[in-house]
């Protein structure tokens, strides 16, 4: 669950909302929404077990582990998928990082089991989307294998 004050939050829950109609199962859904004058805006998403792809990479290094290029493959598929969806119903995301690529999903024997979804849609607008925000996801995500 996550709470604010902002009107920011708000215009991001509403928007998760209105891409709820057309659900997506690479981009974060939302639950629900709460706001009260007390605690501000409260939006409850989906729990991702593995947290972001950085939270991901963190936790195997830890335990002497790393995702392979395999598995980063196929993160940057579903959300190369994510953002062409979000283009159809005419919106930028804006900010794709991996810091913003949440982990539902993922066995390190077998890549193909991974499942991802987009979130934090606190920077996106109406428009296009620029083909190098894929570019810029793939040249991070492979970065964070070693070599």
């Amino acid at each position: 669950m996550m709470t604010s004050h902002t009107t920011d939050l708000w215009e991001e829950a509403t928007l998760m909302m209105k891409l709820s109609q057309r659900p997506h199962p690479h981009l974060l859904s939302i639950l629900s929404v709460e706001s009260d004058a007390s605690s501000g805006v409260r939006m409850v998403v989906p729990i991702a077990r593995y947290g972001s792809m950085l939270d991901l990479v963190d936790h195997l290094e830890f335990q002497g582990l790393a995702p392979s290029h395999a598995h980063m493959n196929v993160v940057l598929r579903q959300v190369k998928q994510a953002v062409d969806h979000l283009e159809t119903q005419g919106f930028d995301h804006g900010d794709v990082r991996a810091r913003n690529v949440l982990v539902f999903e993922f066995e390190t024997d077998n890549p193909c089991a991974t499942h991802v979804c987009l979130g934090d849609y606190g920077e996106t607008r109406p428009g296009r989307v620029t083909p190098d925000c894929i570019m810029d996801l793939a040249k991070e995500l492979h970065s964070l294998v070693p070599r």
